[in-house]
């Protein structure tokens, strides 16, 4: 971002609103926003700038991240989550690697027996109702991927780890 005579000239104008004894209004710092905003993206030393807020503002997808935080324990299928995010399969998962540096189905995977362990650490609820909490349609699936991340059944890992509660 360059600084430009535009710009000199409105930090000028609020070092003098901000430089009294009364603080400037509302309406009127919302007003001088919107003239910062304008000018930055007019600027001619801001296009860089300008292209990024104009990518943002014409994006109408969904963060995947928020998404996937935030649905990871239904047992949708990876076009489901696709397009709970607006995306089509390809781009969901290219954007999906590029937040979480993982594909999709290992991080729901082990998103999910992160949970289960969460669970089973803080409550006293049966395994099998923490299967189907987490996301898991296959109590034996669930158990022998489990093992493989814990090295532990849930129920050893439940009498482990102490329940927290």
């Amino acid at each position: 971002m360059e600084n430009d005579v535009a710009l000199t000239a409105f930090f000028q104008c609020m070092r003098a609103y901000f430089s009294g004894c009364e603080k400037p209004s509302e309406p009127l710092l919302r007003l001088k926003l919107k003239e910062l905003i304008v000018s930055l993206l007019t600027g001619r030393g801001n296009r860089s700038l300008a292209a990024y807020f104009q990518a943002v503002a014409a994006s109408d997808a969904p963060p995947v991240a928020e998404i996937m935080e935030a649905n990871f324990r239904f047992n949708l299928s990876l076009d489901e989550y696709a397009a709970l995010c607006h995306r089509s399969l390809s781009s969901f998962k290219r954007d999906f690697q590029k937040f979480y540096r993982e594909p999709p189905g290992k991080w729901l995977l082990r998103k999910r027996l992160e949970y289960a362990a969460a669970l089973l650490q803080s409550t006293n609820n049966p395994v099998t109702e923490i299967v189907f909490e987490s996301g898991f349609e296959d109590v034996s699936h669930f158990s022998r991927a489990f093992k493989e991340l814990f090295n532990l059944s849930p129920s050893a890992y439940r009498q482990a780890v102490p329940v927290a509660h």
